[in-house]
């Protein structure tokens, strides 16, 4: 039978098929949605969708499904669940199942705007607490940029960093025959920010008290090494921890948005995340020579 081109959209997931399909018989075409997975069937004369029902069975000979079950259509309104925000922390497989189709990107949106804006008045509210009223850097110097400039610039940075690493984690998820969704990837990322925040909270904290005890160091000699050895410890310890438990959360949201696995969730999140960090770098270049 000679193939047809057929321009198709997937009703599972909205990915749009463009062509031949295979046959069933003469009057029953099929394909395979590359997305979600699912097998729908057409009218090869029409061109026009099978009842959904005959078609509901996934092609798990094309790649096995790591959530299954959890992409079919189900109408739920989307809803803030602050119990699911904490679980994210500490279950996140479980926690992002559960919000997969009760959450939305623009819920996803408004949550990373949330934390970024928590976060930076934490910090700044430390920096008061700690008699600083900038930013200290090095023994005694300061920059000429106050904290209300400062989360001007970085907040709404921070947040299209974050959509940016959420579309390039959907994007390299196709390499693992992933979903490439990007609203989901995004609706779980905001979840995900928990973490991160408790994380900044434990920072301010820590650099607001050594900032209150810190002796002036103008002078070279009054520099007390062992002191700023273990200060840089506890910062390094915190980073780490920071770093493997962002890992974990975010590398779960990026493998039940797109159905890959733990690990190649975690592969898709931090290649993204490098390829952010490098754009930032290069951009923060002409910046920085502004500031100076």
């Amino acid at each position: 039978m000679q193939d047809r081109i057929y321009s198709v959209k997937c009703p599972s997931c909205g990915t749009v098929h463009n062509g031949p399909i295979g046959y069933m018989s003469p009057h029953q075409g099929y394909f395979y949605c590359q997305k979600c997975t699912a097998t729908v069937n057409i009218n090869p004369d029409t061109g026009e969708i099978i009842p959904y029902e005959i078609w509901t069975q996934h092609n798990y000979y094309s790649k096995r499904s790591h959530y299954p079950g959890l992409y079919e259509l189900e109408d739920k309104p989307t809803k803030f669940s602050p119990n699911l925000l904490v679980k994210a922390m500490f279950k996140p497989k479980e926690a992002f199942t559960e919000l997969y189709h009760i959450s939305s990107m623009e819920m996803g949106i408004a949550l990373l705007i949330m934390f970024a804006v928590l976060t930076s008045t934490i910090s700044f509210l430390a920096y008061q607490i700690s008699g600083s009223d900038n930013i200290a850097v090095g023994m005694g110097s300061q920059l000429p940029i106050s904290w209300v400039t400062l989360a001007l610039i970085s907040l709404p940075l921070a947040i299209l960093s974050s959509l940016i690493m959420g579309w390039l984690a959907a994007k390299i998820s196709e390499y693992f025959k992933g979903r490439n969704d990007f609203k989901k990837t995004i609706a779980l990322m905001g979840y995900a920010g928990m973490p991160g925040f408790v994380i900044g909270i434990l920072n301010s904290m820590i650099i607001a008290s050594s900032l209150v005890t810190m002796p002036d160091y103008s002078d070279p000699m009054d520099l007390d090494i062992n002191a700023l050895l273990v200060y840089a410890a506890v910062i390094g310890v915190i980073g780490i921890i920071s770093l493997i438990w962002g890992l974990i959360v975010y590398g779960s949201a990026v493998s039940v948005a797109n159905n890959v696995s733990f690990g190649e969730g975690i592969l898709c999140y931090l290649g993204a995340a490098i390829l952010v960090g490098i754009l930032s770098a290069i951009l923060m270049v002409p910046l920085a020579f502004i500031m100076i």
